[in-house]
């Protein structure tokens, strides 16, 4: 009788009271008093408000409205009908899921926490020095156990979570394969270990980057499926291969390296990157002027290159096995300054904004969607070799998409496609592929990656004219 006058007792204050009780619990100790009684039950799963669901997401996550409310056009729409119960029930399953020990995912659950932990990304709270994510600090803690085996059912979606994560996470991300384990599970013991564990995956990744099949009009010449698509296994691959290859020199650039090497996940939430803070709403919203890194990677085409990548077999991963096998990795210093418009009526702005393979009358491809920023710069490579830099950022298939060319004594000689890492001005930066500007047959291709960096960041080209 004891126990059951308890229960009563508990359950005959207001519920209101109740709710902001339970609101200081763990979702999951909330679930278990559901199961005490029908009125508990009720009161969890039938109120008629998500006063208490709210309240227990806000515990756990950032304030989706926050960052909602940002979008242009539809932020305050889906800020009013953000489902609270839905989304912590999803993140709550998803972390069950991926720390659950006894074996792999089953295929649905798998993709259901896929687009779970997609959600949590683009739902984090813009970077602020003061201000912690909470949806960073949740995924990195589930992330250390997950496993994503390479049969994966919604391979777009997991291609594109890869590419995010990034594999220099290594902290609380390890790639997996069926003989692999994350984090806790198996400690990795050295670079060694750690290089012989993601080889398999850096051969995968160099026959994928370096097959000029993937390079036409369809692709844009870089890392899209189609003019609405980005291709996110091309961009993952593209960060496989430019990190896998910066383990290997270890010396080289000392501390100039891709910001997800040392801010982790913070390196992917919008404004994280330097300077932008204050480009909310500004014409230059995607923090294009400045200084930016760029680390550019290509192979040697003339040994058999041609051959083994144009030809119609299957890829040959061997080729990139064997001893012969050439890479390059180049740092590039780049400034870039935004093409400011001209009052002048006569002036044709079309014109000057236009470039080879970016014709005249750009233009936001939506109404909700900031106007493109067209811009101008410098680029510098190791060799001393200066050129000019010609490009646009525009709202594109499904994310922001970089284009620019180089140009040298007035000659147009590569281009480069990106998407951006992350949301809007993240430190993330951009990733994607450089070819020939007039992607001619024989243009060679290959990955980079560009972030911004502080204005005073030193440089670490020599200067050629000092000599």
């Amino acid at each position: 009788m004891a126990t059951l006058h308890s229960t009563r007792s508990v359950l005959a204050v207001p519920s209101e009271v109740t709710e902001h009780t339970l609101a200081f619990c763990h979702p999951r100790d909330v679930a278990v008093f559901s199961k005490t009684c029908r009125s508990a039950r009720d009161l969890i799963y039938r109120s008629p408000d998500q006063y208490l669901w709210r309240q227990l997401f806000l515990a756990q996550f950032d304030d989706p409205r926050r960052v909602l409310s940002l979008k242009q056009g539809q932020g305050n729409n889906r800020c009013s009908k953000y489902d609270w119960k839905d989304q912590l029930q999803r993140r709550i399953g998803a972390e069950s899921v991926h720390l659950d020990e006894s074996g792999p995912a089953k295929p649905e659950a798998l993709s259901r926490s896929i687009a779970t932990f997609l959600t949590v990304l683009e739902e984090a709270l813009p970077y602020a020095e003061d201000e912690e994510s909470r949806n960073m600090r949740w995924l990195a803690r589930v992330l250390r156990n997950v496993r994503f085996p390479s049969d994966a059912p919604d391979i777009t979606e997991m291609h594109r979570l890869l590419a995010l994560l990034s594999l220099s996470n290594r902290d609380f991300f390890h790639y997996c394969t069926d003989s692999a384990r994350y984090g806790t599970d198996k400690q990795v013991s050295d670079d060694s270990t750690v290089a012989s564990e993601l080889e398999p995956l850096r051969t995968i990744s160099r026959c994928f980057v370096y097959d000029l099949r993937n390079y036409t009009a369809r692709t844009r010449y870089g890392p899209f499926e189609d003019a609405d698509t980005i291709n996110w296994k091309h961009t993952e691959y593209n960060i496989n291969v430019v990190l896998m290859n910066l383990r290997e020199f270890q010396r080289m650039w000392p501390g100039t390296r891709p910001p997800v090497c040392t801010l982790g996940l913070d390196a992917l939430r919008a404004y994280s990157a330097p300077g932008t803070q204050d480009k909310r709403g500004t014409r230059d919203w995607a923090g294009v002027a400045g200084h930016w890194r760029r680390f550019v990677c290509f192979m040697d085409y003339r040994f058999g290159g041609r051959r083994r990548m144009l030809g119609q077999t299957a890829r040959d991963p061997v080729f990139f096995t064997d001893p012969n096998f050439q890479e390059a990795t180049r740092l590039v210093e780049t400034e870039f300054d935004l093409i400011e418009p001209s009052d002048d009526p006569d002036h044709d702005a079309d014109l000057e904004f236009s470039f080879v393979g970016h014709p005249r009358g750009c233009r936001a491809l939506r109404p909700d969607d900031p106007p493109p920023i067209h811009f101008v710069g410098i680029s510098r490579g190791s060799n001393g070799n200066e050129s000019n830099v010609k490009g646009c950022v525009r709202m594109e298939a499904g994310g922001i998409r970089w284009r620019w060319v180089s140009i040298y004594d007035s000659n147009t000689q590569w281009s480069a496609e990106g998407v951006q890492i992350g949301q809007v001005c993240s430190a993330a930066g951009v990733v994607g592929n450089w070819t020939g500007a007039y992607h001619e047959e024989g243009d060679p291709a290959g990955p980079y990656w560009l972030w911004k960096v502080p204005d005073d960041y030193p440089s670490q080209i020599m200067d050629f004219d000092d000599e």
